[in-house]
């Protein structure tokens, strides 16, 4: 089999298990509070990923346009920001098996 097929099935499998434990945690705690220290947790691993790709970002970052910015801006309140507020509002009070199988059908 492909590595790629592999892959895309282990992030599939990865993917799919965070509902579960997102709903485990929505019993105790608000979406806001998981999403801030989720947040926390993602830019601490960021700045690693950051530090160990240093010279690769200064160059991207050294040609990056007003445009590609407006892009990247745009994509990551929409597609990562507002699905969140909205992935754990729904969550909340549904059936994680429901919400992962309509949210993960994404084209």
């Amino acid at each position: 089999m492909q590595t790629y097929i592999l892959l895309s099935l282990l992030i599939s499998l990865l993917w799919g298990t965070q509902p579960l434990f997102h709903k485990m945690l929505l019993n105790n705690m608000n979406a806001a509070t998981i999403m801030i220290i989720s947040g926390a947790i993602y830019t601490l691993c960021l700045i690693i990923f950051a530090y160990l790709n240093k010279s690769t970002i200064e160059n991207d970052v050294n040609h990056i346009t007003k445009n590609d910015i407006i892009i990247i801006s745009f994509t990551t309140i929409i597609t990562v920001f507002l699905t969140n507020m909205i992935y754990y509002y729904v969550l909340k009070d549904h059936k994680s098996s429901i919400i992962s199988a309509l949210i993960y059908s994404c084209p």
